[in-house]
């Protein structure tokens, strides 16, 4: 315990800072994470639409890394591509989801795709992940809100795999998956072959924690045929839907991309 919580602060004080701590102090604190005596606690979040007609409820872990993993909690800029897909009415003039196919990457818990399936309306979307605890995490919140299986798809996706999918989507969207740079090549490979030959857009949120990692993910967007549409940067939590807890105040930027 006391190890662990002195990692924790080690964390928090190196990403107040702006920096980002090496792979193996996360490595390290996910292990004792999965001895933790606490890491089967998990909670509950409900939102409600703007009328409360409709409801979504997400089972989360407790802990934000758990079992050796960051997928089973919601985070920041998952909580605010939901509310820009499922309530800003700018927004929407633009990128309208209703009906529309769309495929999630690293989808987590569940609360984006979850809440724009109910909210916005989509027509049918594909969560997946590599990780499976995090896919039965997903199974189990997609059973929670008695969502259709014939327009609620979950699956396993690795990015580093060969992509064998045919079917065509409108949108691709994915939250708080950049945080290693290790991975960025097969993220935008990823979404580039998914993309290919269609008329499909990338959007992709990404909480502000190491500038380094963003401008990587930028650099590589023409190289993997990939151009971008536009950038947003949301400064400030409020107005945002689908609270959320956080230990630092960072921006959140969303990526428009398209196919060349």
């Amino acid at each position: 315990m006391f190890e662990r919580n002195v990692l924790k602060k080690i964390i928090y004080k190196l990403e107040k800072e702006g920096f980002c701590g090496s792979d193996k102090i996360y490595e390290k604190l996910s292990l004792l994470m999965v001895d933790d005596k606490d890491k089967d606690i998990v909670s509950y979040r409900i939102y409600f639409d703007e009328k409360l007609n409709n409801k979504i409820i997400i089972q989360e872990y407790v802990e934000q890394l758990s079992c050796g993993t960051t997928g089973l909690s919601c985070w920041q800029a998952s909580s605010i591509l939901a509310s820009m897909i499922c309530f800003d009415n700018e927004f929407k003039k633009k990128y309208n989801f209703k009906n529309k196919n769309v495929l999630e990457l690293g989808a987590g818990c569940g609360l984006t795709g979850i809440a724009i399936k109910v909210f916005a309306k989509v027509g049918f979307i594909k969560m997946t992940d590599c990780n499976e605890l995090v896919i039965n995490q997903l199974k189990k919140n997609v059973e929670i809100n008695k969502l259709d299986s014939k327009e609620v798809s979950i699956s396993y996706l690795n990015w580093k795999d060969e992509i064998k999918e045919n079917f065509s989507y409108d949108y691709i969207i994915a939250a708080d998956v950049i945080y290693d740079i290790s991975i960025l090549d097969s993220l935008l490979k990823t979404s580039s072959s998914l993309l290919k030959g269609t008329n499909g857009i990338f959007i992709i949120a990404s909480t502000l924690r190491n500038q380094e990692t963003i401008k990587e993910f930028e650099n590589k967007i023409d190289k993997n045929n990939l151009i971008l549409l536009e950038k947003r940067i949301f400064d400030s939590n409020k107005n945002v839907y689908f609270p959320f807890s956080t230990t630092i105040n960072a921006p959140t930027i969303i990526h428009f991309l398209k196919s060349i």
